[in-house]
C-alpha cells in the first residue's frame, strides 16, 4: 500500500558542508562580471594602442618647404595624402604642380593630388609675384574649399590666372595640401604636403630682325656718308 505520510528529506550527514543555493548564484554572477571587466579592459587596451599608433604615423614622413629666403612650412605626415606621384622627402621629387604660360599672358596651374582611401583636404597655391620673398594674402592664386578627394589620383587645372604688371621674371610658387585645418603659407600641421617651385613668369622678348636691322643700316649709312664726305674734302 502507498504510504500517506509526507515526504521527509534525508537529514544531512554529520560533517557534510552545505552550500546554499544563493551562494552558487552569486558565483555565476561574479563569473559574468569578471568576463565583462576583462572585455572592457581589452577594449581599453586596443584603444590606447590605436591612439599611440596615430602619432607614430604622423611622424612617419614629414616634408618641408625649401624656397630660399622664404618662411618654412612643414607637413608632419604624407601617409594619407600628398601632392604628385609619391611623397617628396627629397626636394627634387616635385611632381605635384605644373605651370603653363599662355599666349595671352595668363598662367595655367595644374595640381595632382593623391589620397589613401579618400580624404577631405584644403588646397592652396601662392605665387610671389613681386619677388619680395613673402607670400602675401593677395598672392594666393588657388584657394579651394574643404573638398573631398577620392582614393588615388585627382588632377585639377586652374586656368587663365592673370599675371600682374609688376611681376618679376623669375620667382617662387608654393602649393600646400592640408587637413583638417586650412593653413597659411608659413605653418606647421599634421597631415598633408607642401611643395615649392621656381617658375618663370615672363619670357624675355627677342626683338624682331627688322627692329634691329633698320637702326643698324641707318648707322652704317651715316658712317659711310661721313667717310665719303671726308675723303672728298681731302
Amino acid at each position: 500500500m502507498w504510504s500517506t505520510q509526507p515526504f521527509q528529506p534525508e537529514a544531512p550527514r554529520r560533517g557534510a558542508i552545505q552550500i546554499p543555493k544563493q551562494i552558487g548564484g552569486d558565483k555565476e554572477k561574479m563569473k559574468r562580471k569578471t568576463i565583462g571587466v576583462l572585455l572592457i579592459a581589452e577594449l581599453v587596451v586596443l584603444s590606447v594602442i590605436t591612439l599611440l599608433a596615430i602619432p607614430a604615423a604622423v611622424a612617419e614622413d614629414p616634408v618641408y618647404s625649401w624656397a630660399p629666403g622664404y618662411g618654412t612650412s612643414e607637413a608632419k605626415s604624407q601617409y594619407f595624402e600628398h601632392l604628385g606621384d609619391h611623397p617628396n622627402n627629397d626636394v627634387m621629387d616635385q611632381t605635384g604642380v605644373v605651370t603653363t604660360l599662355n599666349d595671352d599672358g595668363t598662367l595655367d596651374i595644374t595640381v595632382k593630388v593623391w589620397t589613401k582611401g579618400g580624404a577631405w583636404e584644403y588646397l592652396n597655391v601662392w605665387i610671389d609675384w613681386d619677388g619680395d620673398k613673402t607670400f602675401e594674402d593677395d598672392e594666393k592664386v588657388v584657394a579651394t574649399p574643404y573638398q573631398w578627394y577620392d582614393s588615388g589620383y585627382t588632377t585639377q587645372t586652374f586656368p587663365s590666372i592673370s599675371i600682374p604688371s609688376n611681376a618679376v621674371t623669375k620667382t617662387y610658387l608654393r602649393a600646400q595640401l592640408s587637413c583638417p585645418d586650412n593653413q597659411g603659407p608659413v605653418a606647421t600641421w599634421d597631415y598633408g604636403d607642401v611643395e615649392d617651385y621656381e617658375i618663370t613668369l615672363l619670357t624675355p622678348e627677342i626683338p624682331e630682325f627688322a627692329t634691329i636691322a633698320i637702326p643698324a643700316v641707318a648707322v652704317l649709312g651715316l658712317f659711310l656718308f661721313y667717310s665719303h664726305r671726308k675723303r672728298k674734302e681731302e
